[in-house]
């Protein structure tokens, strides 16, 4: 696929732990201090994740350009460095992103350990959790809204279900169309195109799918890479009678 109030009591007994060791936070400091030459990072009241406060540092608001401490301890995470012989865990990132002004970053980072199967507290990120994680905060200009829907969709094409129930293909393209997503709509149709998924009980066309693409340079490169994937999966597509995956074939316009 192409892209990118608190998650709290989701279910009884599952409340995910923000330990941080003290001397993280120390080290943390010093390490965004080296970067940026500021002269600490003093603490603040965090937000809560599952009903657990997470602390966080903010930047000295003196300084004329403070560093992203957010994206500095999430690359962090991801590059599994240490401080001090301590891992940075999930906690640590949801932390840096305690003062950001919505959940957006928080809830791209819920939706990678979900997505990822990465345990939080040696429990999974339920997708129910993501959702909530958008939702906590609403940034100004309602990204979280589209992030919600590419979300169910990676929840639809990799069987993740959520509220107990499986995410279905016109879930997913009713969502985009409410949020007049038509780029999105286009490439989630080619996915299931291409995994042979059914919309309204019926297979998606690949001629459909190409028509529908917008007029534009991102929906042009949708398409010229929809042909792709149709060429290099052709011999495990199941096509609609007379439609192959290459060659032009099946395709109008």
């Amino acid at each position: 696929m192409w892209s990118n109030g608190g998650v709290y009591s989701l279910r009884q007994g599952f409340i995910l732990k923000a330990i941080i060791p003290t001397c993280y936070h120390a080290q943390s400091a010093l390490r965004v201090d080296q970067r940026a030459g500021l002269r600490g990072m003093p603490e603040h009241p965090g937000h809560t994740f599952n009903g657990k406060r997470v602390a966080n540092y903010q930047p000295d608001r003196m300084a004329a350009a403070p560093p992203d401490y957010g994206k500095l301890t999430e690359d962090d995470f991801w590059g599994r460095k240490t401080l001090y012989g301590h891992r940075i865990t999930p906690a640590s990132v949801l932390a840096a992103y305690g003062h950001d002004r919505s959940s957006l970053r928080s809830g791209f980072f819920l939706l990678k350990l979900c997505l990822q199967n990465i345990l939080y507290d040696n429990k999974r990120v339920t997708p129910e959790q993501v959702i909530q994680e958008f939702n906590r905060k609403p940034d100004q200009k309602n990204k979280y809204q589209i992030a919600i829907a590419r979300f169910k969709s990676e929840c639809c094409l990799n069987g993740l279900a959520l509220n107990g129930q499986p995410v279905t293909p016109d879930e997913v393209v009713k969502g985009y169309q409410d949020l007049n997503a038509t780029l999105e709509l286009a490439r989630f149709k080619s996915e299931c195109c291409l995994k042979g998924l059914l919309l309204n009980g019926q297979p998606i066309r690949p001629d459909a799918v190409v028509r529908g693409f917008p007029d534009s340079p991102e929906g042009k490169m949708g398409i010229a890479r929809f042909k792709e994937e149709c060429c290099l999966r052709r011999a495990g597509v199941e096509w609609p009678a007379g439609l192959t995956g290459c060659g032009g074939e099946g395709f109008s316009g």
